[in-house]
């Protein structure tokens, strides 16, 4: 009788342990999970990266230029006034408007500090293509000074922008327009704010259905030779990366001799072309596919940056598959 019981519970343990593996069997992995995978040579790294094109006709734009108005900038707001001509030229077919804000948070006087937008024109605080001799009036107000806080946030800025929901800001956004920032700095965000406590408040505190897309012209990661020009120890700028990369925008260097071609990508961005899109690695076994799965073959590998010419215009997702080296 003994042995019998014993018989039928070898036969239970097996048919839980069968049931077991069948159940594994139909497990699915998200890309997250098989960038996790390991071989026994060490990290597969086998990676995706989901974006959106939209729509481009009828598009709205709500820009904000986030600047940092620290000692060591002057130089850089003089480059984007240089090439702002050609940016309003290229989103001239949309409906946009354009204002500006600091990294500087303190409590100071300096103007347009805490997230508060600076006046344009008076008793407004955006331009339009409405605005009289428009190229001249962002020549000016974009060259914010360099007398701001050495403690530059541009983040922290923008979150305070969208909490504090002054007038400035119940004139300048508007519900059915996509939010785009774009920040220039030459330091890292500082404060304890993380990228994704950043995404999470930006989320929370725009319109339910807002679009948000962040730029960034910053101390790429990992370009040695640029922090070393800006002596910014520690300073590569991961968190205002991560965002950029997270919401589909342009990451560009701070120390470009000329803006004009980080100002096209982040035009053609901003009236739904896609030029290029920034990957976690120099990657390879590279596959592009788009909204019907079909494959797209126009582009280019550049480090970790994948350049598509033409720009991707059509509509809908597209998905990025690659792989880094171990």
């Amino acid at each position: 009788m003994k042995k019998n019981r014993n018989l039928v519970l070898v036969l239970v343990l097996m048919s839980i342990l069968l049931l077991g593996f069948q159940n594994c069997s139909q497990a699915r992995f998200s890309s997250t999970d098989v960038s996790k995978n390991t071989s026994l040579n060490g990290i597969v790294n086998q990676k995706s990266l989901t974006f959106s094109v939209i729509e481009s006709k009828n598009a709205r734009a709500d820009i904000l230029f986030v600047i940092d108005n620290s000692g060591s900038m002057a130089e850089e707001q003089a480059k984007i006034a240089q090439v702002f001509s050609g940016f309003i030229a290229q989103v001239s077919n949309m409906d946009w408007r354009i204002a500006i804000t600091t990294t500087d948070t303190s409590s100071s006087d300096t103007p347009c500090n805490e997230g508060n937008l600076c006046l344009m024109e008076p008793n407004r605080y955006f331009i339009d293509a409405s605005t009289p001799d428009v190229n001249q009036v962002f020549m000016n107000k974009i060259q914010v000074g360099t007398q701001g806080s050495s403690t530059e946030l541009g983040l922290t800025a923008i979150s305070s922008f969208l909490t504090n929901k002054k007038s400035d800001y119940q004139a300048f956004m508007r519900p059915d327009a996509t939010f785009v920032t774009i920040v220039v700095t030459d330091s890292e965000e500082t404060s304890s704010l993380t990228a994704v406590q950043f995404l999470e408040n930006v989320k929370a505190q725009l319109p339910q259905g807002k679009k948000f897309i962040n730029h960034s012209s910053i101390v790429l990661p990992g370009d040695s030779a640029c922090k070393a020009i800006n002596s910014a120890e520690d300073k590569y700028a991961f968190k205002y990366h991560d965002v950029t990369v997270a919401t589909g925008g342009i990451s560009a260097s701070i120390c470009d001799a000329n803006y004009g071609s980080q100002f096209k990508l982040i035009a053609d961005t901003t009236i739904g072309k896609v030029a290029q899109q920034i990957l976690d690695c120099a990657a390879s076994d590279v596959l592009v596919t788009g909204p019907s799965g079909e494959i797209i073959s126009g582009y280019g590998i550049s480090g970790n940056k994948i350049n598509f010419s033409p720009a991707l215009e059509n509509p809908g997702d597209y998905k990025i598959s690659y792989t880094c080296a171990p």
